[in-house]
C-alpha cells in the first residue's frame, strides 16, 4: 500500500513580502474550487464561496477568510515606499521656490531696477516683503506657510498698482497655482499615509495567513484520508511541492536563518 502523504505545517514568517504573496497566489490557483455551469453551451465559471470547497471539506467561511486575506496581501505587495505624490511634490516645491525667489528679489533689490517708477514701487513694498527674504531656505513645512503669507501680503489692495508696475501679476498667479497644487498633493499623501497606518502590519497578515492556510490544509489532509479522491490527493501533492519549491527559492535567495526551514520540517 502506498504511503499516504500529508501537507506539513506551513511557515512563511522568514519570507519576504513578494515570496509570501506569490505563494498565496499559487496556493489559490491550486484550490479545486467548484465550478458553476449555467448551461451546456456556455463555458463553466468559478462559483462563489457559498459552498466552500466540498471535495476538500473546506467550509465556506474559511474560504472567504482566505480570499479576503489574499486580497490584503496582494494590496500590500503593490505598495511602494516612495509615493507618486512625493515625487510630484518635490518638483512643485522646486518650482514654487523659483517663483517666490523671483518675486521677493525683484522687490528687495528694487534699487537696481532701471525704471524710476519700478524702483518706487519696490521701495513701497520692501518693508512688507522683507520677512520673506529667506523663503527658499526654510523647512518645507514652514515654506508653505510663508508662501501663503507672501501671497496675502503681495495682494493687498494698497499694492495693486505696484504689482502691475513691477510686472509681478503673472508670477504671483503662477506661485498661487503651484502652492495650491502642492497643498492638494500633500493632503492626498497624508490621507494615504493615514489609511496605510490603520492597516494591519505585514507581520499580522502573515500570522493570519499561516493560520488560515494551515487550517485549510488540515481539512485537505483529512479529506484525502477519510474521503479519498483523485482531486484531494492531487491538491495535497501540489501543495507539498509548492511549499518545497518556495523553501528552495528562499534558500537560493540567501534568506537569513535558512536552517529554520529544516527545523520546521523536522518538527512537523
Amino acid at each position: 500500500m502506498a504511503k499516504q502523504v500529508l501537507i506539513p505545517k506551513i511557515s512563511m514568517k522568514l519570507w519576504n513580502k513578494s515570496e509570501k504573496t506569490n505563494f498565496l497566489l499559487r496556493y489559490d490557483a491550486a484550490l479545486p474550487r467548484p465550478e458553476l455551469v449555467e448551461n451546456p453551451e456556455q463555458p463553466s465559471v468559478q462559483a462563489d464561496n457559498e459552498d466552500g470547497i466540498p471535495v476538500l471539506h473546506i467550509p465556506a467561511d474559511l474560504l472567504a477568510e482566505f480570499d479576503a486575506l489574499l486580497e490584503q496581501m496582494v494590496d500590500r505587495n503593490k505598495q511602494s515606499t516612495a509615493s507618486v505624490e512625493t515625487a510630484q511634490m518635490k518638483q512643485l516645491d522646486t518650482d514654487r521656490i523659483r517663483i517666490a525667489k523671483y518675486v521677493v528679489n525683484r522687490i528687495l533689490n528694487g534699487n537696481a531696477l532701471p525704471m524710476a517708477d519700478e524702483r518706487e514701487a519696490a521701495r513701497a513694498m520692501e518693508a512688507e516683503i522683507k520677512p520673506y527674504k529667506d523663503i527658499a531656505y526654510v523647512p518645507v513645512g514652514q515654506r508653505t506657510a510663508d508662501i501663503i503669507g507672501l501671497l496675502v501680503d503681495a495682494h493687498k489692495e494698497a499694492f495693486a498698482e505696484h504689482i502691475a508696475t513691477l510686472g509681478l501679476a503673472a508670477p504671483l498667479a503662477e506661485l498661487q497655482d503651484l502652492n495650491d497644487r502642492y497643498e492638494s498633493l500633500s493632503q492626498a499623501r497624508k490621507s494615504k499615509q493615514k489609511i496605510k497606518a490603520e492597516k494591519v502590519s505585514i507581520e499580522q497578515l502573515t500570522t493570519k495567513a499561516e493560520e488560515i492556510v494551515n487550517n485549510m490544509n488540515n481539512y485537505a489532509n483529512a479529506a484525502s484520508l477519510l474521503f479519498p479522491s483523485e482531486t484531494a490527493s492531487t491538491f495535497v501533492r501540489d501543495i507539498i511541492k509548492l511549499y518545497e519549491s518556495a523553501r528552495e527559492d528562499f534558500k537560493k535567495r540567501g534568506g537569513k536563518r535558512e536552517d529554520d526551514f529544516e527545523k520546521t520540517k523536522q518538527n512537523n
